[in-house]
């Protein structure tokens, strides 16, 4: 892995960057990300590309109805799993051709024992690049993982944008509403649930734009100064293509996770809470609800590599 060290303008003079000059290049590299992502994830109505998510709960059993005397809870009809799927989420790396070289004439000026030489693409990848990507594929959620995802339950995250932009959830955990089943109300709707927690996508913002020094290049003979359009483009199409072929992403239960666990809980443990209700001496209702410990099932994660 080469590391190069440009070289830059000092009044009349070059010298080369210092650790704080080429730490404002890797910056300004995962801002530019930031700005135009070339791996994205949006939110879709279904059909996504990425895992299906599942959400559980339990429905209460059809009701029975004894002429003479209630049904025996044996042979009521158990509460059932209702299974709702979310694919929701779709990735897309656009497609990009790496940076030419153009004869290793292209990329910043450095200093060789006393010589001038113009960086390889391999050259300018491994300084500012390479590193910026590992960063970038880190668990944290920082500016320095700009333009990459996230899970939240929350539907506004501080530093981040939703990316339906219309507080859509990509999941949903529901359970069965212990309350809303009485034995009153036999037949009770089988299908009771109530919304424990919703998880939303995000997207990383940029930080702000800072300090960046314009190293040097040779053209037509002479050495120039990049002009800044110039020298972000250039970091811009490095990232941007890099990214396209480094980074993917994932729905599963392990990796380098992105923001919150997608939790799915259901009541566990119940035998059904079965319940009777007298009609008239013909009809002798009976149906069993819901009933256990709310427990998790499955924990699902957003994991980048």
């Amino acid at each position: 892995m080469a590391v190069r060290r440009p070289v830059t303008l000092n009044g009349t003079n070059l010298k080369e960057f210092t650790d704080t000059e080429q730490a404002e290049v890797e910056a300004e590299a995962v801002r530019q990300y930031g700005l135009d992502p070339s791996v994205e994830l949006t939110v879709v109505a279904s059909a996504g590309t990425l895992p299906a998510l599942t959400d559980t709960r339990l429905q209460a059993g059809a009701y029975s109805t004894g002429t003479a005397t209630y049904v025996a809870e044996s042979t009521t009809a158990e509460p059932t799993q209702v299974d709702v799927t979310y694919d929701k989420i779709t990735s897309a790396a656009e497609s990009l051709s790496a940076p030419p070289d153009t004869s290793n004439l292209a990329f910043p000026l450095y200093s060789v024992s006393g010589n001038l030489r113009a960086m390889t693409a391999t050259d300018f990848y491994d300084t500012y690049i390479a590193d910026t990507i590992t960063a970038m594929k880190l668990g944290s959620l920082t500016t320095t993982q700009a333009g990459t995802y996230h899970i939240s339950t929350a539907t506004s995250v501080a530093g981040s944008t939703e990316v339906s932009g219309a507080s859509t959830a990509i999941f949903t955990d529901t359970r069965a509403n212990s309350a809303e089943y009485t034995a009153a109300g036999i037949p009770e709707t089988l299908d009771q649930p109530t919304n424990i927690t919703s998880y939303y996508l995000h997207r990383i913002n940029s930080a702000a734009a800072g300090s960046l020094s314009l190293p040097m290049y040779y053209s037509a003979g002479n050495i120039h100064q990049y002009t800044e359009v110039n020298f972000k483009a250039m970091i811009a199409d490095f990232i941007r293509y890099h990214c396209s072929v480094g980074i993917t992403y994932n729905i599963t239960t392990s990796g380098v996770t992105r923001g919150s666990g997608i939790v799915d809980t259901r009541l566990t443990g119940g035998s059904g809470n079965y319940q009777q209700l007298y009609v008239s001496t013909n009809d002798y209702r009976s149906q069993e609800f819901p009933d256990g410990t709310a427990s998790t099932i499955t924990t699902n994660y957003l994991v980048i590599s």
